[in-house]
């Protein structure tokens, strides 16, 4: 360590301090995900990636939008991309360039699929994702209160939600 010090004219003790804050970095845990909130996303996922047709079903309700978790919106826009090229979603987990997405694929394919409430997965992802645009042009409209375009998206987004569940509406508005 001395050496390395007097070739390069470096002190010792900011050599040693460099090297003590590496090794902490080193050993840091990646942070781990709150996916119990995502749970629909995660179920819609696991069987699309059990059965290819009902993505080809599915996609045409819902787009990659409605998938707020970004892994899972990321490995349902990869899915959706490369199908056309093979009937097999199982097989598209070589062409997953990325080790974070190809692990999570490789789990999703390992769980058990639950097809019997998979119309209540896709309710419940447009209500979240519908809840999410509500909120949004709600903050919107309180910095520019005169904005009509504003009121009229909101009018829209509420009404959009009536029709999906007027309970949970009921809960979320007033």
């Amino acid at each position: 360590m001395r050496d390395v010090a007097d070739t390069f004219r470096i002190s010792e003790s900011s050599l040693l301090s460099r090297i003590k804050t590496v090794r902490i970095q080193k050993n840091e845990k990646p942070p781990q995900f709150q996916t119990e909130k995502y749970q629909e996303e995660k179920e819609l996922l696991i069987l699309f990636l059990n059965d290819a047709s009902i993505l080809k079903k599915v996609a045409k309700e819902l787009n990659s939008d409605y998938f707020l978790f970004k892994p899972y919106q990321d490995l349902y826009i990869f899915i959706e991309k490369n199908l056309e090229r093979t009937e097999q979603v199982s097989a598209l987990l070589d062409k997953i360039s990325d080790a974070e997405l190809r692990a999570l694929a490789a789990d999703l394919i390992m769980a058990e699929p639950d097809s019997e409430r998979m119309t209540g997965f896709i309710k419940a992802l447009k209500l979240r994702k519908f809840k999410k645009d509500l909120k949004s042009v709600a903050i919107a409209l309180e910095k520019d209160p005169g904005n009509q375009d504003l009121r009229e998206q909101k009018e829209k987004v509420k009404r959009i939600l009536a029709g999906l569940d007027k309970k949970v509406v009921r809960k979320t508005l007033y």
